[in-house]
């Protein structure tokens, strides 16, 4: 007399089989299935070498508390620049589209493109690889949601080179790459951003 635990052993791997035959018919069709396509659509056409525009953005965007998008057009290129300065403009564009200069950088301040963060206190920081022009070295700055400029820092020619709007780590302080001479350094920029 055979058990019947010998007599259902047979029936346990062939259950197997088939449930992996299943799911493998399963993932076949869900694979099967087209993925939607994403199409890009243009929101703004940024206007070449335009004193009344931006132009050429660059860098990073943000989107700020009040929903809108935010970014830098710099023309380092150029003879007329962008902005009304000729030194780069922060623009501003709307969920629907609109676009607006938000602030202009002073003349002679450059090379401002690397992006903006927006910090936890609403206000967005940038960095300068040229920044003020009586050091010329590199610049941190601040800029309020009212569009209020505030050097924040200077370098010497000794740490010059800020090319990436700094971070906020959740420590809440703010961090950096350096670069000069072909030396890249993690700063660490205590006390800068305080208002």
């Amino acid at each position: 007399m055979k058990s019947n635990y010998r007599q259902g052993q047979g029936k346990v791997p062939s259950m197997m089989a088939m449930l992996l035959i299943m799911l493998a018919v399963v993932v076949i069709f869900a694979a099967a299935i087209p993925a939607q396509a994403q199409t890009p659509t243009v929101i703004y056409n940024f206007m070449n070498h335009s004193p009344s525009d931006a132009c050429q953005p660059e860098g990073n965007i943000v989107q700020s508390r009040d929903g809108n998008m935010y970014g830098i057009g710099v023309d380092n290129g150029s003879t007329s620049g962008c902005g009304a300065n000729g030194s780069g403009a922060v623009y501003k564009i709307s969920p629907s589209g609109a676009e607006s200069v938000f602030y202009n950088f002073l003349a002679g301040w450059g090379n401002c493109a690397s992006g903006l963060t927006l910090g936890s206190d609403g206000n967005f920081y940038g960095a300068c690889v040229v920044g003020n022009p009586a050091t010329g070295h590199g610049s941190l700055y601040r800029l309020t949601p009212a569009g209020v400029f505030a050097d924040l820092h200077d370098f010497t020619v000794n740490d010059a080179g800020p090319r990436f709007p700094p971070i906020q780590a959740s420590d809440g302080n703010f961090y950096g790459v350096l670069s000069y001479n072909l030396a890249t350094t993690l700063m660490w920029f205590p006390g800068v951003f305080t208002s």
